[in-house]
């Protein structure tokens, strides 16, 4: 056995032993409350524990449940990466699924998740007219974040009062999808609650 004193092997397998065994975590559900008084800045800032969500600390986590309370829905998104929830959710029991538009979004340690509340969505999945009614959107009110025209994201549209007009379509049968949420961002009795997995140390 190498003499202690001077660094052996078994000092330092003890050694990292130790700092293994400090740093082990176990997940536990978290809830990210948003409502009139909390997280209320279009931002998620911090989660129920007092943690703040971006942090560069915790790497990046998976949304299993969402409740939502009055409300269409709720858009979350980042710099590159979006997903709009129109209903209660809980992939672990698997409820709500047909209610994820949009790849399902990472909470990440070091990118600023921001939402929009009442987003909702307009799909029409067989039409071949160029000008569309948005059903309960109205250009002056409320703010388009997406339109896929057949499979794909398009700029290539125009809108007037509750209509979108698209500039070019195909010549057989087409569909499109349009992801919108209302100018006005304040919340008043709609309340959210987020839930995913955490690790705290044990």
């Amino acid at each position: 056995m190498k003499n202690l004193s001077k660094g052996g092997d078994f000092y330092l397998a003890i050694q990292n032993r130790q700092l293994m065994e400090m740093s082990i975590s176990k997940d536990i559900q978290t809830t990210i409350t948003i409502n009139s008084s909390t997280n209320n800045k279009g931002k998620l800032e911090v989660n129920d524990n007092g943690r703040t969500i971006k942090n560069n600390i915790d790497g990046s986590r998976v949304i299993n449940k969402i409740d939502i309370l009055n409300s269409t829905g709720i858009l979350l998104y980042n710099e590159n990466e979006w997903t709009l929830f129109k209903n209660n959710i809980d992939l672990e029991n698997n409820i709500g699924f047909n209610g994820i538009i949009g790849k399902p979004l990472l909470l990440r340690d070091n990118i600023d998740i921001n939402y929009k509340i009442n987003a909702n969505l307009y799909r029409n999945l067989n039409f071949n007219t160029n000008e569309l009614t948005i059903s309960e959107y109205n250009a002056l009110t409320h703010t388009i974040y997406k339109v896929f025209l057949n499979g794909k994201e398009t700029t290539n549209y125009t809108t007037s009062t509750d209509k979108i007009n698209f500039t070019l379509l195909s010549i057989y049968t087409n569909y499109c999808e349009i992801i919108y949420y209302p100018n006005n961002q304040t919340l008043n009795t709609e309340s959210y609650a987020i839930r995913y997995l955490g690790q705290v140390m044990i």
